[in-house]
């Protein structure tokens, strides 16, 4: 597996970039990654649709030698709740600063990133260094939006991402009429219906 053959390489100690988007590594790919000591100074892991599952992110969350990343994408995988959990409370991956977790689905049915899953990132303190949170396309409400606005751990946020999912204008509030957060908020609700009167 060509994974295999980059995780064991002598050639990559020094790597701190790693792009692997689109080569559907899987979870077995991640196992890879994650258990390997040439590893150590990644600070970047792009990994863009891959089919990497929930067992794929309790790999990152275990890692001893992921411990210097800041920049984690995981965007268009199949990380449900139980892999966001995992990530969330992660004390190894404490370093992030940004988290892509947008478009994380096993199918159409319930198992996208929730607005529960969403209390997990911003109550948890060891994701405090989080300045870029990509939450996009997911299944997150107006209740996961009031669990960042209250959230003491998220005040380094400078970019969130939460279009297309069902937040209302209730939720946009929420965010809005908090002073605390530095936000700039790349917001489409324009996949959300919604009764408001713009006029």
């Amino acid at each position: 597996m060509k994974v295999f053959n980059i995780a064991t390489s002598e050639f990559l100690k020094n790597l701190t970039y790693l792009n692997l988007s689109g080569n559907e590594i899987r979870n077995e790919g991640v196992k890879y990654i994650a258990t390997s000591e040439h590893f150590n100074k990644l600070i970047s892991l792009i990994l863009y649709s891959n089919r990497i599952g929930s067992e794929g992110a309790i790999y990152f969350a275990m890692s001893e030698w992921l411990k210097n990343l800041t920049c984690l994408d995981l965007d268009k995988n199949q990380i449900d709740s139980e892999g966001a959990k995992y990530i969330a409370t992660s004390e190894r991956l404490k370093n992030l600063t940004c988290l892509n977790l947008s478009c994380n689905r096993i199918d159409l049915s319930d198992n996208q990133i929730s607005s529960e899953d969403v209390e997990y990132i911003s109550t948890n303190e060891w994701l405090k260094n989080l300045t870029s949170l990509d939450l996009s396309y997911n299944e997150i409400d107006n209740e996961g939006v009031k669990h960042i606005a209250k959230s003491q751990y998220m005040k380094k946020m400078s970019d969130l991402n939460l279009c297309s999912n069902r937040i209302d204008n209730d939720g946009a509030k929420y965010i809005s009429n908090n002073g605390r957060l530095r936000i700039v908020i790349d917001w489409d609700i324009s996949d959300y219906e919604s009764d408001y009167d713009w006029d």
